[in-house]
């Protein structure tokens, strides 16, 4: 499976990155906000990209709608901190395919990732 990574943490983005290509995900492409992520996504044509929210300069949320628009057929993942409870309704109304709450151990995102994909 290829996958873009959109998250402002760099250590972040690459302990997801470790994790994700251990687990046999191919990572295509980063970004470390929602701009850079509209410019070099639709270059690669991702199969999922994963998306954080709250990021400076274009927020995940700034840029879910650009990113459905220029990938249709992409699954938009948005992976997140954050807990409140409509978050997960809001995030999908807005064109996400699935939300994931980072988890604590970065090594649950490989079974976190699955279980949204599914649900996609």
């Amino acid at each position: 499976m290829r996958l873009f990574l959109c998250d402002d943490n760099a250590e972040y983005r690459l302990l997801t990155r470790y994790v994700l290509e251990r687990a046999g995900y191919e990572i295509v492409g980063e970004a470390a906000d929602g701009q850079e992520a509209i410019e070099r996504a639709p270059e690669v044509d991702p199969e999922v990209l994963l998306l954080d929210l709250n990021m400076p300069r274009l927020s995940g949320w700034e840029a879910l709608p650009t990113l459905r628009s220029l990938l249709p057929r992409t699954k938009l993942v948005v992976l997140t901190t954050g807990r409140a409870p409509d978050e997960r309704h809001r995030v999908l109304g807005a064109g996400a395919d699935g939300f994931i709450v980072k988890p604590p151990r970065i090594t649950a995102l490989e079974d976190e990732l699955a279980a949204s994909l599914r649900a996609a």
